[in-house]
């Protein structure tokens, strides 16, 4: 599962509170690596689903004045070239 266009101050704990509803297995807020900046988008695993398909009754919904999206994640290779050495 992922989710986009989130603030820039988002925590944890905000995810917790967007998706109240499921139960959450796992959550991943994705950084810039050189500021540790939240990029506005990360990954949550759940743990059912039930959980998966109510999460993704929210895309497009509205939180803290923006509009997120929530979608399911593709595999990290799916859809790219191959990258060679």
């Amino acid at each position: 599962q992922s989710w986009k266009r989130l603030p820039y101050q988002t925590e944890e704990v905000d995810i917790a509170d967007i998706f109240q509803d499921c139960q959450i297995h796992a959550v991943r807020l994705v950084r810039d690596k050189s500021t540790a900046q939240f990029k506005g988008f990360g990954y949550v695993e759940f743990s059912s689903l039930e959980d998966l398909k109510h999460a993704l009754e929210l895309n497009d919904t509205e939180y803290r004045g923006r509009r997120i999206r929530v979608d399911v994640a593709q595999e990290r290779n799916e859809g790219r070239k191959p990258r060679g050495r």
